[in-house]
């Protein structure tokens, strides 16, 4: 079982997020060297410096991208060209925090394969106001490489 760093990236600092914009850009799935893994996704953990416990989707592609708009802060658009490379989605709501002093932690059980990722990208589905540094994900999965 490995940790995926899954983290946004540069975020609109302070900057107000509407419901559907990406929390940053299209990212690569890489862990230590490993690329295109098949996994079975365990867990989701989100630690949420901010605060905010706002609900946000993570989209899973088979490939990178590039039809579509994918800049912080900006309404997502994904067309068909890049739809056909969607391979999962996982959803995390406010259910799924808990309030730790003045952060908040994440902890979404999931359980499902998503075969193949190699990008995925953030999408707000509230309206969050989070920091740079305020949101940092792990996707805890079982891995199988072929080799």
């Amino acid at each position: 079982m490995r940790n995926f760093p899954l983290n946004p990236g540069v975020l609109a600092a302070g900057g107000a997020y509407a419901a559907g914009d990406c929390l940053g850009t299209v990212k690569k799935i890489t862990s230590g060297g490993i690329q295109n893994p098949f996994m079975l996704v365990h867990a989701v953990t989100v630690k949420d410096a901010d605060n905010q416990k706002k609900d946000f989707d993570i989209v899973f592609f088979n490939a990178e991208p590039t039809a579509g708009t994918y800049t912080d802060n900006a309404a997502a658009s994904i067309p068909a060209a890049d739809l056909a490379k969607v391979i999962g989605v996982i959803k995390v709501v406010a259910a799924d925090y808990t309030t730790y002093g003045s952060v908040a932690i994440g902890d979404k059980r999931v359980g499902r394969p998503i075969f193949g990722a190699t990008h995925y990208l953030c999408v707000a589905q509230g309206t969050p106001t989070h920091t740079d540094a305020g949101l940092k994900i792990d996707l805890c999965a079982f891995e199988h490489v072929e080799g």
